[in-house]
Parts: structure tokens; C-alpha cells; sequence
């Protein structure tokens, strides 16, 4: 008797590992396979080019705004997508109130809203949506003693300063307007200090 209930123990534990199994490879196969439920449509790609309404072909970045709306920054001036057509921003030498340099590096937006774009020589312009123009809070900063340079990145920290990687080194700009120049090895001295207080 005692070697019937050892056969009986046996078979269960071997048809659970059987039951097991099964219901892994068939997890496996769910997940493997493509269900109708869970498919996707494949993804439509459209190719834009200057006959479209771009400003030029050569695309240097792209950036979709809290709106929605698409901006292309190309080596000859910014383009707002709006799903239909293309609006381009040029800049205009005789306006100081436009886009400052042709070549777009980088475009993000503050939480205000404000569009924030960087240029190859033309330093960081400012878009007001309303206004639909543009301010160059850097362009009369004493601080920077009035160069041209490019903006290669712009980041907003959590008090809304914007941190600007340029050609010529970091560009630490408040909330209130004032810029300065970071100096790595003061700035670092600074930082390290703090952290020891």
C-alpha cells in the first residue's frame, strides 16, 4: 500500500509540473503572438521637404510644444507645423524683433510657454506666442560683454533659471534676466562649499 500512495504522489507532482509548463508555453505563445486586441497600426511616415514649405531641407532639430504644434529648426530658419502647413519664422535683419541667426541648435519651451530657441551665432531667442515675436534677453547683457555666440542647449531647472550650453562656454541666466558666464573651477568651489555647510 505504502507504494501506491508513493506512485499516486509521483503522478500528481508530475502532472502539476505538466500543467505548469503548459500554461507557461502557452503565456509565452500569448505574449509572442500578435493579438488583434493589442496590434498596432504600423506607423506612417510623411517626408517634408523644401517644396512642401520648409525653410530648407537640412533639419537640425525638432520639438513638440505643450499645443501640439511641430517645430522644425533647419539651417535657414524655424517652421511651426500645425498639421496642415508650415509656417516659416526667418530671421529679418531689419527687425529686431525677429529671429536672430539662421542655423536652429535647439529648440525647448519654459513654463511659461515661451518658446526657447537656440541659434548657430545668434544666441538665444525668445518667442512670444502672442506677440508673435521675439525678445534676446542676452543680446544687452553687460555680463557677457556683448559677443555672439551660439547656443548649443538650454535647460530650465526646477526655480525656472535657465542653464544655456553655448560655443563659449555655460551661461547661467535667473529668473530676473541676469546672466553670467559659469567658471567651472569657482563655480565648483562654491558648489562644494555649500554642500559642506
Amino acid at each position: 500500500m505504502n507504494s501506491s500512495r508513493y506512485i499516486c504522489a509521483k503522478e500528481n507532482r508530475s502532472s502539476g509540473r505538466v500543467v505548469l509548463g503548459t500554461t507557461l508555453l502557452v503565456m509565452l505563445l500569448f505574449i509572442r503572438t500578435p493579438h488583434p486586441a493589442l496590434a498596432q497600426a504600423d506607423p506612417r511616415f510623411d517626408i517634408f521637404l523644401q517644396e512642401d514649405g520648409l525653410p530648407n531641407n537640412q533639419v537640425q532639430c525638432i520639438f513638440q510644444d505643450k499645443k501640439g504644434w511641430m517645430w522644425i529648426g533647419t539651417s535657414q530658419g524655424l517652421s511651426r507645423l500645425d498639421g496642415y502647413e508650415f509656417h516659416n519664422i526667418l530671421p529679418n535683419s531689419s527687425d529686431a524683433s525677429s529671429l536672430h541667426g539662421n542655423l536652429i541648435r535647439v529648440i525647448k519651451e519654459d513654463r511659461k510657454g515661451n518658446l526657447l530657441v537656440g541659434t548657430e551665432n545668434g544666441g538665444l531667442n525668445v518667442f512670444d506666442r502672442k506677440k508673435e515675436k521675439f525678445s534676446h534677453p542676452l543680446d544687452t547683457c553687460k555680463e557677457l560683454n556683448y559677443r555672439i555666440f551660439s547656443v548649443n542647449d538650454i535647460e530650465e531647472d526646477g526655480a525656472g533659471n535657465l542653464w544655456i550650453g553655448t560655443d563659449i562656454g555655460i551661461i547661467f541666466l535667473d529668473t530676473t534676466g541676469n546672466a553670467r558666464f559659469l567658471d567651472p573651477l569657482a563655480d565648483l568651489l562654491q558648489f562644494s562649499i555649500l554642500l559642506k555647510i
